[in-house]
């Protein structure tokens, strides 16, 4: 292991994985489904020279082992909050609250820990957050429908044992069609492997779970910045609208552009947005 990159080990049901690099004021960044705390490496280079990085493997991803159930309760399905419950104890390695960024389902998870320890979340960045469940009976019930859709065939192939036709079709919902086949090899066979548990595992914990309620994010006191970018899919910014709606400090920006993955395919323009953030 690189001597700069500690193994952060913390009190929770799992030990997660943590790049901690730098110091100065705490950064925690939080990535995206089927990815690893690797994706953020040209970020944490922009950043290092001024704050203290901490970007944890979320459960089941890289370095982080797989969610083994709660052994007080071996019946209780996953839930945000398992993620929120590691993502709080990383944050317990600083004193202070930290600036958080997440991307995807790592900025849901990341919604997640400012609802439950609002103490330590300094401010928020989130880059499409796929919490779709905050559609479900609002005036974008067809951005629901759409996107429900898609989810579901996803975890319904998954789970009928072809996960790799299950990550073609939902990467392509979320990045048009050929953006699957366009994958190198290496990258679809990580992602199938990890669709089969770990994606479907999250997909129902943030789309399908009755204890995510919209109204509840009003309470969110942070300077909250939402970014979507223009090349996603509508439901995505469908979400964004509908957050930055209800959380009272959030603003909503747009990105000339970009697609989901646009931490990754487009790091310059949202090492921007970052800049604008921390300052």
């Amino acid at each position: 292991m690189n001597p700069s990159v500690r193994a952060l080990a913390v009190p929770c049901i799992i030990t997660p994985f943590v790049r901690d690099l730098g110091s100065g004021p705490a950064v925690l960044l939080v990535h995206s489904a089927g990815g690893t705390s690797g994706q953020w490496r040209g970020l944490t280079e922009r950043l290092v020279s001024r704050f203290r990085v901490l970007a944890p493997d979320l459960i089941g991803h890289g370095r982080t082992p797989p969610w083994p159930g709660d052994p007080d309760r071996p019946h209780r399905p996953f839930h945000l909050d398992d993620e929120a419950r590691a993502l709080v104890e990383v944050l317990g390695a600083v004193d202070e609250p930290a600036h958080v960024i997440g991307h995807s389902y790592g900025a849901a998870a990341c919604l997640q820990l400012a609802l439950r320890h609002p103490e330590r979340v300094r401010s928020l960045l989130l880059f499409e957050p796929t919490l779709f469940r905050v559609l479900r009976g609002s005036d974008r019930d067809d951005d629901w429908d759409e996107v429900s859709s898609a989810a579901m065939g996803m975890v319904e192939l998954a789970e009928a044992g072809e996960p790799r036709r299950g990550a073609r079709r939902f990467f392509d919902y979320l990045m048009g069609e050929g953006a699957w086949d366009a994958l190198p090899q290496e990258r679809r066979d990580v992602l199938a492997v990890t669709m089969s548990v770990t994606i479907v595992r999250e997909c129902r914990a943030q789309m399908f779970d009755d204890a995510i309620r919209r109204a509840d994010y009003a309470a969110l006191s942070m300077p909250t910045t939402i970014v979507v970018g223009t090349r996603s899919p509508p439901a995505m910014s469908a979400v964004g609208e509908v957050l930055a709606a209800t959380i009272p400090s959030a603003r909503l920006v747009r990105l000339p552009g970009a697609d989901h993955m646009a931490p990754l395919t487009s790091p310059e323009a949202f090492a921007e947005v970052v800049r604008g953030v921390l300052g």
